[in-house]
């Protein structure tokens, strides 16, 4: 593969799950991770899907940290549990990107295999 069809591909993925997050909030990194699991066969599909969740919830709170949404929230969480306000920003980056990795894993191990196509013989004669 490319390395621009990897790039577009990579790109249309951290959207859709940007999207889907939009939407359905968490449960949209699951619907999303799924379906990529679901259609790709790649080996390296689930780390693709993790990647991408892990991009797109950083791209979503970079938009809401332009609007000062973010850092005070987290301010105020660390500091009603005791741990620093970027360990909070850190976990929301990294829980979706292992949700993302973890549901696109087991999807892509419980779908069935490919169907075979018969082996079609030169000869016109044999079927």
């Amino acid at each position: 593969m490319s390395l621009g069809t990897r790039i577009a591909r990579m790109s249309l993925l951290i959207a859709a799950m940007a999207l889907a997050t939009v939407a359905l909030g968490w449960w949209g990194v699951v619907f999303a991770a799924a379906a990529f699991g679901l259609i790709d066969r790649r080996d390296g599909s689930a780390l693709d899907a993790g990647i991408a969740a892990g991009l797109a919830w950083a791209l979503l709170l970079g938009v809401a940290a332009g609007r000062g949404e973010v850092f005070e929230v987290a301010r105020a969480v660390g500091g009603a549990v005791g741990i620093p306000a970027s360990a909070l920003l850190i976990t929301a980056v990294a829980f979706p990107a292992a949700l993302a990795w973890s549901c696109a894993a087991v999807c892509r191990l419980l779908r069935p295999p490919a169907a075979s196509r018969p082996v079609r013989s030169a000869d016109p004669t044999t079927t």
